[in-house]
């Protein structure tokens, strides 16, 4: 999909944040059979990203997403995925959320949440993770490039 996003731009260094997260995370979806039952909603700032920052990056939400179909919409027929994306000065904020039934789990912080960590220190940023009975929310916070 990087290839394809590349190819239609205009910048090759640089793509489109917010069309490139819709479209990561439609396909992942669509590869979970979950398009149907799962609203997508992305909202805020449209900045330009790094190509070479959006591998780590897709690696990020394919695990979010991954995570919120089969935890937070295990026992749900239909839910939502909102992704807030904030462009400050200083640095890129998402925030990640979803609205599925959540359960205590005790691999919670497990091998997944090393992968989200993992990858979002190589993009310089760091990450909070609020859980609740209806829903999980992500913060993410990127430094930009000096």
């Amino acid at each position: 999909m990087v290839h394809e996003k590349m190819y239609a731009a205009d910048n090759l260094a640089e793509l489109p944040l917010d069309s490139y997260i819709h479209d990561l995370c439609s396909e992942i979806l669509e590869s979970l059979g979950k398009s149907n039952n799962v609203k997508l909603i992305i909202t805020g700032d449209n900045p330009s990203f790094e190509v070479k920052k959006l591998v780590p990056l897709a690696l990020i939400f394919n695990e979010l997403v991954t995570n919120s179909i089969k935890h937070g919409f295990r026992e749900k027929e239909l839910g939502a995925i909102t992704v807030q994306i904030i462009n400050n000065t200083d640095t890129l904020e998402i925030e990640y959320s979803d609205d599925g039934d959540w359960f205590d789990n005790p691999r919670t912080s497990g091998f997944g949440t090393s992968l989200i960590e993992v990858f979002t220190e190589q993009l310089d940023g760091e990450f909070k993770l609020n859980k609740k009975d209806k829903g999980t929310k992500y913060s993410f916070q990127f430094r930009h490039a000096a």
